[in-house]
C-alpha cells in the first residue's frame, strides 16, 4: 500500500481540545479513521518519557511517530478525496497564511493560559488560584483592546472571511484553514 493510502493513524494528546483539536477535526472532515488516544493529565509525567520530544500532540502513522500539529494538519488535509489542503499553490499560500495567524494567536494566548494552568512557568507558583483568575481576566481584557495584536489578528480574520464571501477562508468549501 502507498505510504499515504489508508494509513493506520493514532493521535495522542490530552483529554481536551488544545493543539490537537484542529487535527481531530481535519481527520473527521476527511473521513480518515483514527485512534483518538486521549491522555489524562494525571499520567503525563510518566507518558512524556515515552513520547517523541516529550511533547504532544504526536501522530503515529503506520507505526512512525510525527510531531508538530501544523505538519499533521497539512498531511491529513492532503489525504482527503476532496482535499482540505488545496493543490493550487495560491490557495495553499492563503491556507498557510491563515494557519500561521492561528499559530500567532496561540502564541499571544499561551502566556495568559499559563497563569492559570502552569503558574510556575510564569513565576506565579505562590499566587492563589483566585488571584491568578483575576490576573488572567485582566490580561485577556487588555489583549482585546483595539490596538492590541490579538485584536488585529481577529479583525484580519473577519476581513478575510468577508473578502472570500463563502464562509470559508479559502475557496468555497472546507479547508484546513
Amino acid at each position: 500500500k502507498a505510504a499515504h493510502e489508508h494509513p493506520t493513524i493514532k493521535l495522542t494528546y490530552f483529554d481536551f481540545e488544545g493543539r490537537a483539536e484542529k487535527v481531530r477535526l481535519a481527520l473527521v472532515l476527511s473521513g480518515v479513521v483514527f485512534e483518538d488516544n486521549r491522555l489524562p493529565l494525571s499520567t503525563w509525567s510518566q507518558a512524556k518519557e515515552t513520547i517523541t520530544l516529550s511533547k504532544v500532540p504526536v501522530m503515529t502513522i503506520d507505526g512512525i511517530e510525527v510531531t508538530q500539529s501544523s505538519a499533521m494538519l497539512r498531511y491529513i488535509g492532503s489525504l482527503s478525496p476532496c482535499p482540505l489542503y488545496p493543490e493550487d499553490p495560491w490557495s495553499r499560500l492563503r491556507v498557510d497564511e491563515i494557519l500561521g495567524i492561528a499559530d500567532d494567536i496561540d502564541a499571544e494566548l499561551v502566556p495568559t493560559w499559563k497563569v492559570l494552568l502552569k503558574p510556575a512557568e510564569v513565576g506565579h507558583e505562590d499566587v492563589s488560584l483566585e488571584r491568578r483568575k483575576i490576573l488572567y481576566n485582566t490580561l485577556m481584557k487588555n489583549m482585546l483592546e483595539p490596538d492590541c495584536q490579538l485584536t488585529r489578528y481577529l479583525h484580519f480574520l473577519d476581513d478575510r472571511l468577508a473578502e472570500v464571501g463563502s464562509g470559508f477562508f479559502v475557496g468555497s468549501s472546507p479547508t484546513i484553514a
